[in-house]
């Protein structure tokens, strides 16, 4: 009986017909467009001319620019996107009173012979510069006037007339100055003062907070590192000048005051390897050949 109801079962299968919905034949509607903008691709802001950067955003490079670039506003990112900036004696890349700040990736050179430099800012705070190569300028980098945070990082400075890099502070604000992983070269070259590779001096009654390390400086005509505070309080000066190298220069090699951490420098072969009389925290200045501790500076 189950055998008669299994070939029953077949036949009728095989001889029905499953009919399923379809759906409707006519779109509801057009296909929308796949293509994106150039502003979605690339959302950033061109930049492929000298001038002032007035509105917030990402900007970037797209070929090598003749001229000055001046950022006028707040939360401004500039990308040189590999390109260089040619200052033509003029100035390169100027930050007005602006905040929150980055300039990278590229080259500035020829910027302002006899004045501030490849990268100014006056009255300006929260900027970051990093990946830049800047050379035949009168400083690499200067910053007057500066509050909050200036930061440079993996910046290399060639033949720079005046100070590689000055930053200072005397508008009553707290400055914290961070310059990492860096390489000065030839400063000072038309300076008989023995101006410093990186000079950062705070002349305000407030916080002075200083981080410089891992920096390399020689064949300059000057001095190496001075970090200099006159709060009269060396107890509110915060940070430490760690693993720089400075060698070879007419000036004095390293030179800090203020309350600062000191250690694990070399400086070797300069007129003066180190003043650190005003710095209280400073880590002893040994030669290698006196067995040094992990934490001491070597003077050779």
């Amino acid at each position: 009986m189950s055998k008669v109801l299994g070939m029953i079962a077949v036949l009728l299968l095989a001889n029905s017909s499953v009919v399923f919905g379809q759906g409707a034949l006519e779109p509801s509607a057009p296909p929308g467009e796949t293509m994106k903008t150039l502003q979605q691709v690339e959302p950033r802001i061109p930049v492929s001319g000298p001038g002032t950067l007035s509105s917030p955003g990402s900007y970037y490079f797209t070929n090598d620019i003749q001229g000055s670039i001046n950022i006028n506003s707040n939360n401004v990112d500039l990308d040189l996107n590999g390109f260089s900036l040619n200052g033509n004696f003029g100035f390169g890349i100027t930050v007005n009173g602006a905040y929150n700040v980055k300039i990278s990736n590229g080259t500035i050179f020829g910027a302002s012979i006899g004045g501030a430099g490849g990268v100014t800012g006056n009255s300006a705070g929260n900027v970051l510069v990093e990946d830049l190569r800047i050379y035949n300028s009168y400083h690499c980098a200067s910053f007057t006037n500066s509050q909050d945070t200036i930061e440079f990082n993996r910046v290399t400075c060639d033949f720079a007339a005046m100070e590689g890099l000055k930053l200072s502070s005397n508008n009553g604000a707290d400055l914290r100055a961070i310059v990492r992983d860096s390489t000065f070269r030839n400063h000072s070259s038309q300076s008989e003062d023995n101006l410093p590779a990186i000079s950062v001096v705070i002349t305000t009654d407030d916080t002075a907070h200083a981080l410089i390390s891992g920096n390399r400086i020689y064949e300059g005509m000057g001095g190496g590192i001075l970090v200099k505070t006159n709060t009269g309080d060396p107890g509110q000066s915060y940070g430490a000048i760690t693993d720089n190298v400075v060698t070879g220069l007419p000036g004095t090699g390293i030179e800090v005051e203020g309350d600062f951490v000191v250690a694990r420098n070399v400086a070797q072969a300069n007129a003066t390897n180190y003043d650190l009389n005003l710095a209280p925290n400073a880590a002893p200045v040994t030669s290698l050949g006196a067995s040094p501790g992990a934490w001491d500076n070597i003077s050779e």
